[in-house]
């Protein structure tokens, strides 16, 4: 997964995926189901961009841990 990283105020580097995930954490019943990609769907459209553009889109969804189906309605140029 990926994670951001910001400076403190006392130069230290902090992880803010770990703080955001102790705070959600805290705030949520322990009794709730936790989230399942698996069962949900992306869907986007998109026109003019190359082959490396939704390579990185579908790329940059699965490094989340994304694990639900993407559909993706692509034309290689724009309407006019």
């Amino acid at each position: 997964a990926l994670s951001a990283l910001s400076a403190s105020s006392s130069g230290g580097v902090e992880d803010q995926e770990d703080h955001a995930a102790s705070s959600a954490s805290a705030s949520t019943d322990a009794k709730s189901p936790k989230w399942d990609s698996a069962k949900s769907v992306v869907i986007g459209l998109a026109a003019g961009y190359g082959v490396h553009v939704y390579q990185q889109f579908v790329g940059s969804l699965r490094a989340t841990g994304y694990n639900g189906h993407i559909i993706l309605g692509i034309a290689s140029d724009p309407p006019s």
